[in-house]
């Protein structure tokens, strides 16, 4: 980085910018800077690597060039500057004025809904998805844009041709003839292409869960593209996503009005992503902390709400879950978690961006074990048995320390948004007393308020009783 170049290296990069800034105006015009849209988003992302001195007014010219002359960026160019200028606003606040940022995120959403980037590839969709998501910009028809495409890559995985052949669109490039390409290449080809759009399901089911954004339309393409197989797929992450969005069982894909034989096969193949025989036990070997702890949360809701799924599917997400359970204790036991949660415990910092951190996933495995028990959906799919039971308290044991150190060693203050849980609680409680029956998923009752999960909530014991009325 830039940090760790000599002085005269950073006085030299601080002239080079201020040279290739000069005729850009704070207005966006340009009277001979030579630069083009591809050396702006470039010189963009290089000023979002860190700051050279100078790098302030260089950003809010090179912004306010993106703003006034959009239709000269290519798609990519376009969203490579976006995500330089949320970088650089989350790194050095003070170089993106408020005015240029705003600017910038309607001119996103616009492009989105409108514009250029209305009909993105599957690596452009990522950076759109994760722009959205980094920002929190809630426009509904920028979500509804990415929903729409995302479902466009999937439902074109394979596309009629007109000459009797097929032919196969990869990840939302050019199709290639099938009869132009020889059998072997062919499968390489369906191989790559099934990669590239699994990679972009995933980042984008994951940047609507981090919003809440429950789309109907985008979670029916994403079971159906799953349905048909998930390898590449990462299971951790997209059954945490479903959970999120209240889309992970069959009961509320019921809600949803999604096919419940899409759920129930998805669910199935990501159980079995590993084995080709579909009769085999799942796979509960979990590649780190962090994918069991999401499996764990994804599964425990599957099973909540697992009624309307065939039985057999049922017994597969028990013992899913409670082997996920049964190994939790030994993967919180290695050293190097140990070392790590002293050093997030003592230092008042979230871990680094892309490092797992310890505590969130014990959160999500206690998580996990509270939906196993307070959300089962009867007695023949409960966790009673005297086995299920101590692992269950051996889980519960293995994550009670990491949970209470952090509490220890970090202050805790409760959040406004814990006003909004007793809400939604006192809306729940209303509606059973008059509505006893009425099943306690986010698609049975729409009119409550969504609660964003990325967002920390004070935490409540509830001794609960929903009675009808008299």
């Amino acid at each position: 980085g830039l940090h760790m170049l000599s002085e005269e290296t950073v006085a030299l990069c601080r002239d080079i910018v201020r040279h290739c800034c000069e005729g850009l105006g704070s207005e966006g015009e340009d009277t001979g800077s030579g630069l083009s849209a591809m050396d702006v988003s470039h010189l963009l992302r290089a000023l979002a690597k860190g700051s050279v001195g100078w790098s302030g007014p260089a950003v809010g010219l090179l912004l306010s060039r993106v703003l006034s002359r959009p239709a000269e960026f290519s798609q990519t160019e376009l969203l490579v500057a976006l995500h330089a200028a949320v970088q650089i606003r989350d790194d050095r606040v003070d170089e993106v004025q408020v005015h240029l940022y705003n600017g910038l995120l309607s001119l996103l959403s616009e492009e989105l809904v409108s514009g250029s980037l209305r009909s993105l590839k599957a690596p452009d969709l990522i950076t759109a998805s994760a722009l959205l998501a980094k920002t929190g910009h809630l426009d509904t028809s920028a979500w509804s844009s990415l929903s729409r495409q995302l479902a466009g890559l999937l439902d074109a995985r394979l596309t009629p041709s007109t000459s009797g052949g097929s032919e196969v669109c990869i990840a939302g490039g050019q199709p290639e003839s099938r009869d132009d390409i020889g059998s072997g290449d062919e499968q390489q080809s369906l191989q790559r292409q099934h990669r590239q759009l699994a990679e972009c399901l995933i980042v984008v089911l994951n940047c609507f869960s981090r919003i809440g954004v429950q789309d109907a339309p985008m979670l029916r393409a994403a079971y159906h593209f799953l349905a048909d197989g998930s390898p590449g797929v990462s299971s951790g992450i997209a059954v945490a996503a479903f959970a999120k969005l209240g889309a992970a069982s069959c009961a509320e894909a019921k809600g949803l009005a999604l096919p419940v034989r899409d759920v129930a096969s998805a669910w199935w193949n990501l159980l079995h992503a590993a084995s080709s025989n579909n009769s085999a036990a799942p796979s509960a070997v979990a590649t780190s902390l962090s994918d069991l702890s999401l499996r764990l949360v994804g599964l425990a809701h599957a099973l909540a709400g697992s009624q309307p799924a065939p039985w057999r599917l049922r017994r597969v997400l028990r013992l899913e879950a409670l082997s996920l359970v049964g190994i939790a204790p030994e993967m919180l036991q290695e050293p190097s978690d140990s070392a790590r949660l002293e050093e997030e415990a003592e230092s008042f910092v979230e871990p680094a961006a892309g490092r797992h951190s310890l505590v969130a996933s014990c959160s999500q495995v206690l998580t996990g074990l509270q939906c196993l028990f307070l959300l089962r959906p009867s007695a023949a799919d409960n966790c009673d048995s005297l086995p299920a039971l101590r692992a269950c308290i051996a889980a519960l044991d293995a994550v009670q320390g990491p949970l209470e150190a952090r509490g220890r060693h970090r202050p805790h203050s409760e959040p406004a948004l814990a006003a909004t849980v007793l809400d939604v609680l006192e809306q729940l409680c209303s509606r059973a007393a008059v509505e006893p029956a009425t099943s306690f998923s986010m698609g049975a009752l729409p009119q409550l308020p969504v609660l964003r999960p990325e967002h920390a909530v004070a935490q409540y014991f509830i001794d609960a009783a929903l009675l009808p009325a008299s």
